[in-house]
This record gives C-alpha cells, structure tokens and sequence, in this order.
C-alpha cells in the first residue's frame, strides 16, 4: 500500500490526531482494500472512541444510532486506550470487514454489512464532520 492523503485532526487548539490513508498505487477507491492509520496525540479511552464512531456512523447514515448498537462491543474491544504516541489502524479488506491492529498489534476483525463506508465514512465521506481534512486524506487537497 502506498501514501494517498494526511491530515491533522484538532479540536480548536488541540490536536486530536494525525491520519494517514494508504492505499494500492497511492489511489483511493471505495471499492478497494485501503488502510486508515491514526497517531494519537492526546488520550482516549477505547470506550469514548467507539461511542463517537457510533455516533458518527449514525449521524452520516441518517438512521437512529440504536441500529449501530450491536457494533459497539466489537467496537470497545477493537479500540483501546489510547495515549500520546499510540497508533491504530484500520484496514478495510473488503465492503463488510475490516482488521484492526494497535501499535502494530493485530487486535481484532469486524464483520458488519456495509461496514467500509459507514465506519470509514467518518474520514473519507464527502459528508465528513471534517470536510476539509477528508479531502487532505483521499489526497484532493495539498497539505
């Protein structure tokens, strides 16, 4: 996999995080495997991370968050706490699973129908939170 796109995700002054997207040839496509590696630069715990990804996820599908609820101890056990310096990364293997690895660490795999775009969407939907960081990782945007 090669580099497609980085961005840096803050929060008014603080940085949350850097995110990287590789992908075969340096090119995104949804409908291809892709890699999304983050690189901690505050503290989270695994639970925090996976209620805003839930939340996320639902508010990007337009349905009730109650109907991600099963995901969320796949979720919990896939994220863990995180600190300065941590890395996780997702990588999308097909459009329903996706393996997740901590500090280079394999720590588990999720199987959820649609799983690549509402999960992945949260950074690389054109409907982002971020718009402008989603363009930088799907390499639209120059730094």
């Amino acid at each position: 996999m090669d580099p497609v796109g980085a961005a840096t995700y803050r929060w008014g002054p603080l940085r949350l995080y850097k995110a990287e997207l590789f992908a075969p040839a340096g090119e995104f496509s949804w409908d291809s495997e892709f890699e999304l590696r983050l690189s901690y630069k505050t503290s989270f715990s695994a639970t925090t991370l996976a209620n805003a990804s839930l939340k996320e996820m639902a508010r990007l599908s337009g349905a009730p968050i109650s109907s991600f609820e099963p995901l969320r101890e796949s979720l919990v056990g896939c994220f863990a706490d995180v600190r300065q310096g941590d890395v996780i990364i997702g990588r999308s293997t097909s459009e329903n699973t996706a393996v997740f690895y901590f500090n280079g660490s394999e720590l588990c795999s999720v199987q959820w129908s649609g799983f690549r775009r509402s999960f992945f969407g949260i950074w690389l939907s054109n409907d982002a939170r971020y718009k402008r960081e989603g363009e930088r990782l799907r390499g639209r945007v120059d730094g």
